[in-house]
């Protein structure tokens, strides 16, 4: 499995941005598995996460709304590092 974690390109008008987190599995059995496994059984809820599987593209995708301006504090901060 691989993660990529991505941000949208649209900031709302409360301030947030979309960011998904996409795992990418070889095979619909592994990916099955982790979905009841590591999420559904695991879960809360009303956990304010949006999980999307996609069969066809052996994708799970998880979007969180999280407050744009810390996710581009985080991205200057990087920028400063290195």
């Amino acid at each position: 499995m691989k993660v990529k974690q991505e941000f949208g390109n649209t900031i709302y008008n409360d301030g947030t941005i979309a960011m998904k987190v996409k795992y990418i599995f070889e095979d619909v059995v592994s990916m099955m598995l982790f979905f009841k496994d590591e999420i559904w059984d695991g879960r809360e809820p009303h956990d304010n996460n949006n999980w999307e599987v996609n069969r066809s593209q052996l994708t799970i995708t998880c979007t969180t709304y999280v407050q744009a301006l810390d996710h581009y504090k985080s991205l200057i901060e990087e920028g400063e590092e290195e």
